[in-house]
């Protein structure tokens, strides 16, 4: 008699079979992801090559003035100021780390703490700064987090930095006194007295302050009322009944409506991990300190005999050129903030060649140097998840072969060679 399959070894045979199909379509998957991880790779060192070569003119007058220094007797200075800027960029991440453990308690710290150092070279390579957060959740759902948990998890991360931020910038008014001195020293000719350079300044000013802190207040009203958010898609969903309107906002409607709703569960998510939240504010609000006080080493570094005294004051000079000039579209802000820096400067009586050269040095190691070790982070970030991807590869083609091999046996029982 012909040897029967059981319902059981039915069940298993259909199982293995399921496996085996889910199995080869997460190859596929994986494949596509390693094509694209290697695009977005290959793109982005395209990028950083372009801003380099676009700013030869710029790095070669910071090298001159490295040199200089260099052959002096402030070199320990400078040294120190580099010594500041990765300390700032060691803390920089942290908070990220913080928020990812109390969201997704399986989160990955290493992981966590590369794509927070990731967000210089992002954000440094494309206008407004606007690049860093969309990649940023686009690396923590390829390592296996939920989309919706990974938006409101950067999304946390940057209103806490448009807190600090803003908190920095709104504190430099204590100097308001100096930094208004500064610019109609910079804009008045004695000659004239025409002050129209100087009303220019301040509106220019005043718009950058606006700006970020008008997107902050945005950002909060638009978390806290579901109204504010319905009644700006009814609004959008009005002007789309112009055809040449809807041509280009109908269909960018829908995700603005998932935006509002991401925004709105980023505000319920900063009450919800308020201790987490509370820390990572703090580390955020200390690395930024930091990095509005370089400057004050670079002063002394050029030979300026800036005292300690003044150490507060240059740094909210510092957080005052980056406030005013926030709106400039240029990646990292680059022409704008040196700029208003060298002109801030002045308050301190530093005059504006010399401010020009310390601009040019904040640049090299705020922008430069930041970049290029965040970009070196990225390389490891992503040379990471593609060993993570070959390893699974193989591991999904051992798990194939054996379900085959389990497959073919149970077929061979259903249907056994009869002997002759």
């Amino acid at each position: 008699m012909d040897e029967q399959i059981t319902p059981n070894q039915d069940e298993k045979l259909k199982s293995l079979k399921e496996e085996l199909a889910l199995l080869e379509g997460k190859e596929g998957k994986t494949n596509k992801k390693t094509l694209i991880s290697g695009i977005i790779f290959m793109i982005m060192m395209a990028i950083i090559v372009v801003t380099v070569i676009l700013n030869t003119s710029e790095i070669s007058q910071i090298a001159d003035t490295f040199s200089s220094i260099a052959t002096g007797q402030n070199y320990l200075w400078l040294l120190a100021a580099i010594g500041m800027t990765l300390v700032f960029f060691i803390l920089f991440p942290i908070s990220l780390v913080i928020l990812a453990k109390s969201f997704d308690k399986k989160s990955s710290t290493t992981d966590a703490y590369l794509i927070g150092a990731s967000e210089h070279f992002f954000n440094g390579v494309t206008p407004f700064a606007a690049g860093g957060q969309p990649i940023q959740m686009y690396d923590f759902t390829k390592k296996g987090m939920k989309s919706g948990t990974a938006t409101g998890l950067v999304l946390t991360n940057f209103v806490i930095y448009l807190i600090a931020l803003n908190l920095l910038e709104l504190f430099a008014f204590f100097y308001i006194g100096d930094i208004n001195e500064a610019i109609y020293n910079f804009t008045v000719d004695p000659a004239t007295g025409n002050l129209t350079g100087y009303y220019w300044t301040w509106a220019l000013a005043i718009l950058g302050y606006v700006f970020n802190l008008g997107f902050l207040f945005f950002i909060i009203a638009l978390g806290c009322s579901k109204r504010l958010a319905n009644w700006l898609i009814r609004v959008a969903k009005w002007f789309c009944r112009f055809r040449w309107i809807n041509k280009f906002l109908g269909k960018r409607i829908p995700a603005f409506e998932l935006y509002c709703e991401n925004v709105q569960s980023t505000m319920k998510a900063l009450f919800a991990h308020k201790g987490s939240v509370f820390v990572s504010f703090l580390f955020k609000l200390v690395s930024y300190m930091i990095y509005f006080s370089l400057p004050y080493f670079l002063l002394r570094a050029v030979g300026e005999p800036t005292p300690w005294s003044e150490y507060a004051e240059v740094g909210f000079l510092s957080a005052f050129a980056s406030g005013a000039v926030c709106w400039i579209p240029t990646p990292g802000g680059t022409g704008g903030i040196e700029f208003a820096f060298a002109i801030c400067l002045g308050a301190i009586g530093v005059e504006y060649a010399r401010a020009t050269v310390i601009a040019l040095l904040w640049r090299m190691l705020t922008f430069y140097f930041v970049v290029i070790l965040s970009l070196i982070t990225v390389i490891i970030f992503e040379s990471k998840f593609q060993a993570g991807v070959r390893m699974d590869a193989k591991t999904i083609e051992a798990r194939k072969k054996e379900l085959l091999e389990q497959i073919a046996e149970l077929e061979n029982e259903e249907n056994p060679q009869k002997p002759n």
